[in-house]
């Protein structure tokens, strides 16, 4: 760990309180000016290792302060990346047994025009299994969760953790989001985020992309705002 801060506004203060400072280049790593910090602090010094953080250890030996400042993190950030939609699917499914998520799950399914009509979670021999139910010429037609396409299953899986932040106004972190979403799928990700209807408890949704098209006006509404957007370029 090369540097480590954590700088606070108690109830809601203008002036800044330094409760500590970590910088791994200084004889002395560690700084905690003030009296803003309370607690034993000093003695967890010794105990984190260079590959820790301080955070993290704090946390661990139950510091009244810092304890819950490492829980926030722990359980307002949601992480969505490359390999984990397993898990997520298993996540979102779960969410099924609540009567209002499966209303609102059946609804998006249906915006991202998948010919989805129906979603329910059954017992199966391992346990609960989801299946969707599709229009067909002669009604609807159930079909079983490994049978659905890359992307039904991708925007499925993508559901449950955004529920999740919007309910607790957390933050969504998403690498690539348009790697295995529809660029109309990913542009209503956005419009929920920047709905105040939809996300009443202020989440966040913080996320890389490589698709242009949600910079400018091709959608039939402009998806992100200039102050929203960060320009990286590799060198």
């Amino acid at each position: 760990v090369e540097s480590e801060w954590l700088h606070a506004y108690p109830r809601g203060q203008a002036r800044r309180q330094v409760w500590f400072e970590r910088d791994a280049d200084d004889k002395d790593p560690f700084r905690f000016p003030g009296e803003g910090l309370k607690g034993d602090k000093e003695l967890l010094v010794p105990r984190t290792r260079p590959n820790a953080l301080f955070l993290t250890v704090a946390a661990a030996f139950n510091h009244p302060h810092l304890g819950p400042i490492h829980d926030w993190f722990k359980m307002n950030l949601w992480f969505i990346g490359d390999g984990d939609e397993g898990v997520r699917s298993g996540f979102t499914g779960r969410k099924l047994q609540n009567p209002a998520v499966k209303d609102r799950l059946k609804r998006l399914l249906e915006v991202a025009d998948l010919g989805v009509d129906g979603v329910d979670l059954e017992e199966g021999e391992r346990g609960m299994k989801v299946r969707l139910s599709h229009r067909g010429r002669k009604g609807s037609v159930p079909l079983d969760y490994s049978l659905e396409s890359k992307g039904t299953r991708a925007w499925f899986a993508f559901l449950g953790p955004m529920f999740e932040a919007l309910d607790t106004g957390a933050v969504l972190l998403v690498d690539e989001l348009d790697a295995s979403l529809h660029p109309l799928v990913a542009a209503e990700v956005l419009r929920i985020f920047r709905d105040p209807e939809a996300n009443s408890n202020n989440a966040q949704l913080v996320c890389t992309s490589q698709d242009v098209s949600l910079l400018g006006n091709l959608h039939t509404f402009p998806p992100l705002e200039r102050d929203q957007v960060r320009i990286v370029v590799k060198n």
